[in-house]
């Protein structure tokens, strides 16, 4: 069994586009231990309480991507030995403080884009596991 955590995320790296997939390797959450994860790349996805929307507030991050799940889901799942991989579609960048239609808009159309990443990623985890 593998838990893969699909969803959308805040891009924090100015490399990052809105409606890109991503896989981060690394998850962070304040002061507690990072957690690696299985993958290529390097990126590196901080977990927050609430949500960040301006540029001012991802650039106090020391991350790529920020979302308010990922590593509470991945520290779990590790207690149990289960493996755990994250897919996220970004939905808005460092560029952008987003408004909540566009915002809306970009997650319709990143669902079509996340179920065919997720399609692709579960073919690609089969063989990693």
């Amino acid at each position: 069994m593998l838990v893969l955590n699909a969803g959308v995320c805040g891009g924090v790296s100015s490399d990052l586009k809105m409606g890109m997939a991503v896989m981060p390797t690394r998850l962070k959450f304040q002061n507690a231990p990072e957690i690696n994860l299985h993958g290529e790349g390097l990126l590196t996805l901080c977990t927050v309480d609430q949500p960040v929307l301006t540029r001012a507030e991802k650039e106090t991050l020391d991350a790529d991507l920020v979302d308010m799940e990922a590593y509470h889901q991945a520290a779990a799942l590790q207690r149990l030995n289960i493996p755990f991989f994250c897919l996220k579609i970004v939905a808005d960048t460092v560029e952008t403080d987003p408004d909540p239609a566009v915002v809306h808009a970009i997650c319709g159309v990143a669902m079509k884009e996340l179920t065919k990443s997720v399609e692709n990623a579960v073919k690609n985890l089969v063989n990693c596991v």
